[in-house]
């Protein structure tokens, strides 16, 4: 949001040379504390809520890193057909195992 503004925006900055960013960064952890705070009763149950959040969005997030190394990197540095099959392959068995996995815990 700092940058929107054009002011300093880095965690490079000194919080004198960029106190908007660091205010805002303050800002955002001090709600995020009172919102599981006041959420929860137990920190445990947020944890494993959160890890559960990441594992749905993880496969979401690794797709969108795929494709962008297969269209916007530099020619030079493009997965090559062989990279792109092991990669493939990879993901396909890890979302398989999870998959099974996650079927086989939840009956």
């Amino acid at each position: 949001m700092a940058e929107a503004f054009g002011h300093r925006r880095s965690l490079n900055d000194d919080p004198r040379n960029a106190p908007l960013f660091y205010g805002i960064f303050a800002a955002c952890v001090v709600v995020g504390a009172g919102t599981v705070l006041a959420a929860s009763h137990s920190v445990v149950t947020v944890a494993i809520a959160v890890e559960i959040v990441n594992a749905l969005l993880l496969p979401i997030v690794i797709g969108f890193l795929v494709a962008l190394a297969w269209t916007t990197l530099p020619r030079a540095h493009r997965l090559r057909m062989r990279e792109r099959v092991g990669l493939l392959v990879v993901l396909t068995g890890v979302a398989v195992i999870g998959l099974t996995w996650a079927l086989l815990t939840a009956f």
